[in-house]
């Protein structure tokens, strides 16, 4: 089950969300995964920030948290909450378009719940070629 809420966010983005599910549970069976529950959950900025320093001890602002419900099987459970004011920042940042944008960083949050890591340089390489296969693939639907 992969439901998509706007908490709070001044940004509620327009996503096919059919499409959207389709591609997480495709990306999860590869990884060997089922996906049990998954919340997207668009967020402030602000409070996001918040829960990044409550949750995380980081007071900082960002584009996502991931908290992963699940027991550690290969079956998936978490939550996503993303603010896409940074999501659209980062996109300028980046010259990509705010839906590539958007979707790179569902897809982190859903390898993060898979057990991707991206503390070190090696762990964030992975990552992005990770996510760059999703993405062609997102995009080829």
């Amino acid at each position: 089950m992969i439901k998509v809420f706007n908490y709070d966010s001044p940004i509620n983005p327009e996503i096919d969300q059919d499409k959207l599910r389709k591609w997480l549970i495709s990306e999860a069976k590869e990884e060997g995964f089922e996906i049990k529950m998954l919340n997207i959950i668009w967020t402030s900025d602000d409070n996001l920030r918040e829960m990044s320093a409550a949750y995380k001890d980081a007071d900082h602002y960002t584009d996502i948290l991931t908290f992963d419900l699940g027991d550690g099987d290969k079956t998936l459970a978490g939550e996503l909450y993303i603010s896409p004011e940074r999501v659209i920042d980062n996109a300028r940042a980046y010259k990509q378009t705010f839906e590539r944008e958007l979707m790179r960083v569902i897809i982190h949050g859903v390898l993060h719940l898979m057990g991707y890591k991206d503390s070190t340089p090696g762990e964030k390489k992975r990552m992005r070629e990770r996510e760059n296969k999703a993405l062609e693939r997102f995009f080829s639907l």
